[in-house]
């Protein structure tokens, strides 16, 4: 009765876990330890767990899929249970497996402009190539022995993040790639945001923020980075970064959420810093890295400026609950929170700030946390914790259009799917690509239904 997921030995896994363990990992109370419970105890039991063992939420990713393993038993009594024996491969990107393992899908980012997609995963960085039928896509994998958990596209360059604080990038029309340094070597990157004036925005685990730039070509590799603007972020655990240039070129806006450390809330944050200040305050990693190093030792007489930080110009508190993903599409800016998603309208003036548009709650009995939201200049989407995907207009009247059950492909060895992350593949089609811990990468299409009887 004491057994706990906590002392399992690590790589405990379905083939070698009966039916009273996985109760326990689960923490499902059955008298006289018969069994005797149904599929939604077991699913509320599991729920409750991965909200405090899921890997965003600070909790280990081991025991995390040990949990899966533990539902993926518990459920085998009601003959649903799918194994690892199968897991397969396929070149379908509908459904597509990435790994025979049970990798992590953590970053989905589309190139509308040559039907490409970019995965950032636990097992390296995958690029998914569109042939010349709609559902023939070519597969090729990068860095397979290292775990990444952001990326970013800008022309034909593809920049990605993960664990050692390196920044990977790929040449998408030579297929060139390698490491660069960032600011952080001893940090993980945990979201990267690029734009096409080379400008790029980086967070980390470690409750840091830098601005960079590329002084090379941005469309072109191998980049050559220059720190622009670092600062910490004060009691905030970022999860999500976008960076943008202004009209003008004058200036960026630096959007960060996250959550509130030790509580149940998030966090908003907007900075606005002038490009021509930044210009002037670049400096190369080595004494990016030795500007770190003279933090910690205050006798240093290091002749290295540290780049000016610079308060924010909007700070919005989330009582929803933690910020795991923002978005924004021209003037509207949007994040999840909870079980909610919050909508705002921006515009840049003086005076800056958020003019709350909307809170758009989920439908029914849903109660699963949400992790991902993506803007289309007509649709948005948001997925977590649950099966699915929901789909809202942007219009006046913001309306929920689909409700969308993301089925597991029978390949799948995952007793759950948690959407990780979604994007817009084309605002015209309005096709979305998501993907999260059951390592496959689904695509969808939105039908618009006739409103007459024709």
């Amino acid at each position: 009765s004491s057994l706990d997921i906590e002392s399992t030995p690590t790589g405990y896994g379905s083939s070698i876990m009966n039916l009273f363990e996985a109760h326990a990992i689960l923490k499902l109370k059955s008298e006289g330890n018969d069994g005797e419970v149904d599929r939604k105890e077991v699913e509320k039991a599991y729920r409750k767990r991965a909200l405090q063992l899921h890997p965003d939420r600070g909790g280990d990713a081991s025991l995390f899929r040990q949990l899966q393993a533990a539902k993926e038993v518990a459920l085998q009594q009601f003959g649903s249970s799918l194994t690892r024996s199968s897991y397969i491969m396929n070149n379908s990107a509908v459904g597509e497996t990435l790994h025979k393992d049970r990798t992590c899908v953590r970053q989905v980012v589309t190139d509308p402009n040559r039907d490409r997609i970019i995965v950032a995963t636990d097992d390296g960085l995958w690029l998914l190539t569109k042939n010349s039928t709609e559902i023939e896509w070519t597969v090729q994998l990068f860095e397979a022995d290292r775990s990444f958990i952001c990326c970013s596209v800008i022309g034909d360059m593809v920049y990605a993040g993960g664990k050692g604080g390196q920044l990977f990038w790929l040449d998408l029309l030579t297929l060139d790639h390698g490491l660069t340094s960032t600011p952080y070597p001893q940090s993980n990157l945990v979201s990267i945001s690029t734009t096409s004036q080379g400008w790029m925005a980086i967070v980390t685990s470690k409750q840091e923020i830098a601005v960079m730039l590329n002084l090379n070509d941005a469309a072109a590799g191998p980049p050559n980075m220059m720190l622009a603007w670092k600062t910490d972020l004060d009691a905030l655990c970022p999860e999500s970064v976008i960076l943008e240039v202004s009209e003008d070129d004058e200036a960026l806006f630096i959007w960060v959420g996250g959550s509130i450390p030790s509580s149940n809330q998030g966090k908003l944050i907007l900075w606005m810093l002038e490009a021509s200040a930044l210009y002037g305050e670049l400096v190369d990693m080595d004494s990016a890295w030795k500007l770190d190093d003279d933090d910690d030792d205050e006798d240093s007489d290091s002749d290295c400026s540290s780049p000016a930080s610079k308060d924010p110009i909007i700070v919005q508190s989330i009582e929803e609950g933690p910020v795991y993903s923002i978005a924004k599409h021209d003037h509207t800016v949007a994040a999840v929170a909870g079980q909610t998603v919050l909508v705002w309208e921006f515009w840049s003036s003086d005076d800056a700030c958020l003019i709350p548009i909307k809170t758009l709650s989920l439908p029914g009995d849903y109660e699963e946390t949400l992790y991902t939201v993506s803007l289309s200049n007509e649709f948005l989407v948001a997925a977590g914790l649950g099966e699915c995907l929901f789909v809202w207009t942007t219009d006046t009247c913001w309306d929920l259009l689909h409700t969308v059950s993301v089925a597991r492909p029978k390949e799948s060895c995952l007793a759950t799917c948690c959407v990780m992350t979604t994007d817009w593949i084309s605002n015209e089609k309005g096709v979305i690509a998501c993907g999260g811990y059951d390592g496959c990468i689904s695509l969808w299409r939105l039908a618009h239904r006739l409103e007459n009887e024709e």
